[in-house]
């Protein structure tokens, strides 16, 4: 048992020793004194700066609400044009396979006619 001849055994400390009175005036000392305590701040200033805080992330979130619902209209606009375009470029296609040449300026007639002909179909 050799080992055991190097091991120091320590006295377990007692309930009322040194070291929590020392704690417990370090504690009050820090309460006493202001050298470890924060600047003093009226709570009028903090809550103030934190409600215009809180109103400009109120103001910027509902802009960016309405950036996205924008965004998404506009999306929504695309993908009809897009539909649109895809329809017209068919029938043009169509009426060219079928022999018929178009200009710019029949191109605006033929619209227009549709245009004039669903206005007496709704009538």
């Amino acid at each position: 048992m050799k080992f055991l001849e190097n091991i120091t055994f320590r006295r377990r400390r007692s309930k009322g020793s040194e070291s929590n009175q020392d704690d417990s005036n370090n504690t009050s000392q820090t309460l006493n004194y202001t050298t470890n305590s924060m600047p003093e701040m009226s709570e009028d200033d903090e809550t103030h700066e934190i409600k215009k805080l809180q109103d400009k992330i109120d103001e910027l979130t509902s802009q960016l609400n309405n950036a996205n619902k924008k965004v998404e209209i506009l999306c929504l606009e695309i993908s009809s044009l897009k539909e649109k375009n895809q329809e017209l470029s068919k029938k043009k296609r169509f009426l060219c396979s079928k022999g018929y040449f178009f200009t710019p300026t029949t191109v605006n007639n033929i619209q227009e006619s549709s245009f004039k002909t669903k206005q007496v179909n709704k009538n």
